[in-house]
């Protein structure tokens, strides 16, 4: 918001002063040495102001700057009034057309700026495009919107802001409402709405002078001028006149002494005096060595030839004649002047138009690349930190595989032992197995022998009781003899089924004998441990079912 008032300001200055030769030279070299666009702006708009009513083709060339300056900045409330001054230069040599123009752009990138005030400026002056054209429906169409938009965009009452004299009238918004009021109401009288323009007139005027009381504004009796002399009130309009040239002379705005001496002039001619109007045609005259004011001049050299008609004055008559004829051909030469360096400057600002929307094309492309490699790069990182939790995985499962393989292979080095082993014991059970084999078959055989040489003895009734008891010894033994060899060929044949493949069948057990056998195991594996151990076992086993 803060950048838009100073543009507004520095507009409204440009405006409504004229700079000094040593301000236009020090804004020369101001501009040719500044390096921001803002700097390029600023002092391109006090060099449009110091050349607009002198100089055009000079104000053409800074108003083509301030436009490549605004540009530059991006700024749509710089360019919105740089578009104004190039339809007031427009107007000021009769190309109302091209004024129009301007205006239509300038209210267009003013409402890209969303400022009221701003945009109210910007109807405000394509109103007064319009008017000059002397198209008064569109004219008031537009000046009725400037004042809506002012009216609803910003406070009409100005509640707390006060102004003050240290800062110029034109800054302040009050003085723009005021404009407003009253172009509306010489836009009521251009329509022959007599009733409205005076009410929108003293309106504008109440609010200026509310305001501003002791400020002199020679544009707003001008004004008021135009209306009386509208409805046909020439002397009230020649006073407003009066006080607008008074007070234009004093301040040296030239522009408005041409506009209130030029409405003199014309309020005397309809009077049919016209000793009076040229005597203020005179001074208009003088004013314009100052300004090149071309419209102004062309109205008084057209106002002197009809006047010097009147008074029948020929030589005088062809005089301004030719005067209006070399003006309208200064304006027009300056109309194509502006029209052919306008052309020159849109396809300038074409080809710029043209060169940015390339470079957005290329930055946009540049800025796609980035972004595709940015996402190919977040792509291959997210494959990458997959594929390596995957990686991670999958080392895990190899770990867990190869504990679980050296497991498994130390299972089959034991496995493959104890089938060695087991091959081994029962390659030994075999061999202890024949020589049991034949201890069991001699003892039971020997006992049978036994018992025939018993009979035989007693056959032979020899009853010696030492060979009675001999051989009862000799039985007992191979009692013993055959009991502990089934034993052993027991636990031979242990041997011998351990040693062989488990088919996991179910077979029967006495489970008595098997823990019998496994007692009398641990008592003998005690003893071999230390032979002085003696102990007494004693079992009760219940009877199998």
């Amino acid at each position: 918001m803060k950048n838009w008032i100073i543009f507004l300001a520095l507009f409204f200055l440009s405006l409504n002063c004229f700079a000094q030769l040593s301000s236009v030279d020090s804004a020369k070299l101001s501009l040719g040495s500044a390096k921001d666009a803002q700097s390029k702006f600023k002092y391109s708009n006090i060099l449009v102001s110091a050349y607009l009513y002198s100089i055009p083709d000079s104000s053409l060339i800074y108003v083509q700057k301030e436009i490549i300056a605004a540009r530059e900045m991006g700024s749509d409330s710089a360019l919105s009034l740089a578009f104004i001054h190039y339809g007031i230069l427009s107007r000021l040599t009769g190309n109302f057309s091209q004024a129009i123009e301007y205006g239509l752009n300038s209210l267009k990138t003013a409402e890209k700026s969303k400022s009221p005030l701003l945009i109210a400026t910007a109807y405000y002056y394509l109103s007064a495009f319009y008017l000059y054209a002397e198209d008064n429906n569109q004219a008031l169409v537009y000046s009725l919107k400037s004042k809506q938009v002012f009216e609803t965009g910003l406070d009409t009452g100005f509640v707390g802001n006060p102004v003050s004299d240290k800062v110029a009238f034109y800054f302040y918004p009050q003085f723009r409402y005021a404009a407003i009021l009253l172009h509306l109401a010489e836009t009521y009288s251009n329509s022959d709405q007599t009733d409205s323009a005076f009410k929108y007139g003293q309106s504008g005027a109440a609010v200026f002078k509310n305001y501003f009381p002791d400020t002199d504004w020679s544009g707003m009796p001008y004004i008021l001028g135009n209306i009386y002399s509208k409805s046909r009130d020439f002397s009230k309009a020649i006073q407003y006149y009066h006080s607008g040239m008074k007070q234009a002379e004093k301040t040296r705005t030239f522009k408005d002494v041409m506009d209130n001496g030029n409405g003199i002039a014309a309020a005397y001619y309809k009077m049919n005096q016209p000793d009076s109007a040229i005597y203020y045609i005179k001074k208009v005259l003088e004013a314009s060595y100052y300004i090149q004011y071309t419209t102004g001049k062309l109205e008084a050299f057209s106002l002197l030839a009809n006047l010097y008609r009147l008074k029948n004055n020929n030589d005088s008559t062809l005089k301004y004649l030719d005067l209006v004829i070399a003006t309208k051909a200064l304006l027009f030469n300056n109309q194509e002047m502006i029209r052919i360096r306008s052309l020159s400057f849109n396809e300038q600002m074409r080809q710029l138009e043209i060169e940015n929307i390339r470079k957005s094309s290329k930055e946009k492309l540049r800025n796609y690349l980035v972004l595709g490699a940015l996402l190919a790069f977040i792509v291959i990182a997210v494959i990458l930190y997959r594929n390596n939790r995957v990686k991670q995985k999958t080392n895990k499962v190899l770990k867990s595989t190869l504990s679980n393989l050296k497991a498994t292979q130390s299972q089959l080095i034991q496995a493959e032992k104890m089938a060695s082993l087991g091959e081994l014991t029962a390659g030994i059970a075999h061999e202890i197995q024949n020589p049991l084999n034949f201890v069991n078959n001699f003892s039971e055989v020997s006992g049978e022998m036994l018992e025939e040489a018993r009979g035989k003895r007693q056959e032979a009734k020899e009853n010696s009781p030492e060979v009675s008891e001999l051989l009862t010894d000799i039985k007992q033994n191979l009692e013993k003899i055959n009991h502990h060899g089934k034993r052993a060929d027991a636990i031979v044949k242990g041997m011998l089924q351990h040693s062989q493949s488990a088919k996991g069948i179910k077979e029967p057990t006495d489970i008595n004998a098997l823990a019998h056998e496994y007692l009398r195991l641990a008592y003998h594996g005690f003893r071999a441990k230390d032979p002085a151990f003696h102990a007494e076992l004693k079992t009760d086993f219940d009877d199998l079912i």
